[in-house]
């Protein structure tokens, strides 16, 4: 699996819906984001689950320049849809460290990606897992059933893919 990956808030608590916190930690991931994005993360339940399986590097905002430097930055990308400052910061530390940033924000993948970023769903947690040995055939799928029971805003047509391209179905 990749040394660095980058989340938004979304993806977080989806790997926590799926199971693959503990799948992430053996494969030895060390996620990257920002304050901005942890401070989203409200649930007790969800903030240790992170806490005991992830080994996570937060970028902290904590003075009026880090600030100033991030709404700089925000000022020069186009086009600018309808952001959130966390999604900024993100997008600005994938840039930074030249990375993959993980989100399922549609309106921050397709700025990403005009920005040379690439861009995974949560979907893309559980291919690189499968990939890297972290998750087996059972686990994978199990964790994809998972996404689709907790998060309604996944499409039917992004499943079948993230299956196909893992081998367990065939596309239409």
């Amino acid at each position: 699996m990749r040394d660095i990956v980058i989340y938004d808030a979304c993806v977080f608590i989806d790997a926590i819906n799926m199971g693959i916190l503990e799948a992430l930690s053996k494969a030895g991931a060390i996620i990257h984001t920002t304050s901005l994005v942890t401070n989203e993360i409200l649930l007790p339940v969800q903030k240790n689950a992170i806490e005991k399986w992830l080994n996570i590097q937060v970028l902290r905002y904590d003075t009026i320049d880090q600030y100033d430097e991030l709404n700089k930055f925000r000022s020069t990308i186009y086009p600018q849809k309808n952001l959130s400052l966390p999604d900024f910061s993100v997008l600005k530390l994938a840039i930074d460290m030249a990375v993959p940033l993980y989100t399922s924000d549609s309106g921050l993948r397709k700025v990403a990606q005009i920005h040379g970023v690439q861009v995974h769903g949560s979907l893309g947690l559980v291919i690189e897992l499968y990939r890297c040995g972290a998750l087996s055939k059972v686990e994978a799928q199990v964790a994809i059933d998972k996404l689709q029971e907790t998060n309604s805003r996944i499409s039917e047509r992004v499943i079948e893919e993230a299956l196909h391209e893992l081998g367990f179905m065939k596309s239409k």
